[in-house]
């Protein structure tokens, strides 16, 4: 059984499951003692402890103890502890390992909070110019948390709304545990290069672990506004920051990072130097966006390339092609409104659009109003919505071809261009429908 089918099986009762409990809450801890089995205590693991730790390993819950949630013993929850599970659970050969570790870095995420301890006293830099470089400046203070040795803080005490035009790229921010308190600061792009020469930027680049970004405006940049890069980069948290008009990806999350909690903030109008994203999840990512706004990008929402994406309570709309797409990678979510997307005319102008072997469970979630189809599930892939709605959609309300398959349950379809559209073997079923 390969590890696509697996995860397939783990995420098909995540939209059942929030049905039954609610949403997710990144406060909640899953306790237990035996290995694997951070919800129960039965001889083998179930389907509810493997979603447990797949939550955990997108940042939507925090596992108590952590090693419950670690069977395959890699020093950190991860996808692969999951899967790992999984094979437990039906009964397949698995090595349940739980060997546990000891962290340096302790955080506990919620929906407004993050703490981190670490070993010292945290030390403040005061970011108090605007300068490019120098003393004083947001690179300096970079440079300076860097080569720190504990824990730090940085605080901007600039004015709310001041600008710092960037036209070298800042230093990759890396300390552990650091904070940056951007209180307003603008990061400004532009003619920006690289260390290298080469032109074009990202306004700020993250990937240490447990670093927390607060209240920071990019804009303008010709790469991303915020990048978080790498697998070092986990327990990142990005809060009530604003990025917009940068030329690829509002925020980019890639190259193994994760888990990132994304909470509370805005991407509008990037992705248009290429066809960018507000908030891209890429190359076995981890992500968990909660209550943020993403509009008027090239592209709302893309999970990619092995990510495992969570969405709660988004909003994503008026993007000018798809609102969320999904290419070889999972996304689970509930409560969020896709709407009015494909705001120009074009083959892709969908709310959702599924490809390449993506696999979707979403509950409670609204798709509404986009240019295209609501719903396009392509090549293998599977699509799970249980409730919410698919209204008012200028093509098909869902659309299947290829291998792909569709279940609806109770989702209220109705009033699109066209209803539902599918050519076999490609199948929508739809069960469970109230009047």
């Amino acid at each position: 059984m390969s590890w696509l089918r697996l995860l397939r099986i783990a995420s098909a009762t995540l939209a059942c499951l929030t049905l039954i409990f609610g949403p997710a809450e990144g406060s909640a801890q899953l306790v237990g003692a035996r290995c694997a089995q951070p919800l129960t205590a039965g001889s083998v693991p179930t389907a509810r402890d493997c979603l447990a730790i797949l939550l955990a390993a997108v940042g939507a819950y925090e596992c108590k103890p952590a090693c419950a949630c670690e069977p395959a013993a890699r020093g950190r929850i991860t996808s692969t502890d999951a899967l790992v599970c999984l094979r437990a659970a039906t009964r397949q050969e698995a090595d349940l390992r739980c060997l546990g570790s000891i962290p340096v870095v302790t955080t506990t995420s919620t929906t407004s909070t993050t703490s981190t301890t670490l070993p010292g006293a945290v030390s403040v830099i005061e970011v108090t110019s605007a300068a490019q470089a120098g003393p004083g400046t947001l690179r300096a203070a970079i440079e300076q948390a860097n080569a720190s040795a504990g824990p730090t803080t940085i605080v901007s005490r600039l004015p709310p709304g001041t600008v710092v035009q960037i036209t070298e790229q800042l230093p990759a921010l890396k300390a552990p545990g650091a904070r940056l308190q951007a209180n307003g600061l603008v990061l400004q792009g532009g003619s920006c290069v690289r260390p290298d020469g080469r032109a074009g930027c990202d306004g700020l680049l993250v990937t240490g672990p447990h670093i927390r970004v607060e209240t920071l405006f990019v804009s303008g940049f010709t790469l991303d506004g915020i990048e978080v890069r790498g697998p070092s980069a986990r327990g990142v948290v990005i809060v009530s920051c604003h990025c917009s008009n940068n030329g690829d990806d509002g925020l980019g999350i890639a190259a193994g990072a994760g888990p990132v909690l994304v909470l509370g903030s805005v991407f509008e109008n990037n992705g248009f130097r290429t066809k960018g994203k507000g908030v891209l999840v890429f190359q076995g990512a981890r992500a968990t966006l909660r209550g943020n706004v993403i509009r008027g990008n090239r592209d709302g929402v893309t999970a990619a390339d092995g990510a495992i994406a969570y969405l709660v309570d988004n909003e994503v709309s008026d993007n000018a092609d798809k609102g969320v797409g999904v290419r070889s990678a999972v996304l689970l979510g509930n409560g969020n409104r896709v709407r009015t997307n494909g705001t120009l005319a074009g083959p892709n102008a969908d709310g959702l659009r599924v490809t390449l072997g993506g696999v979707v469970r979403l509950s409670n979630t609204e798709i509404s109003g986009n240019g295209d189809s609501g719903v396009v599930a392509l090549d293998d892939s599977s699509v799970l919505l249980a409730g919410g709605s698919v209204v008012s959609n200028a093509g098909a309300g869902v659309v299947a071809r290829d291998l792909a398959r569709v279940e609806l349950l109770s989702v209220d379809v109705r009033d699109n261009a066209r209803s539902l559209e599918s050519v076999p073997p490609a199948s929508i079923a739809r069960t469970c429908l109230g009047p």
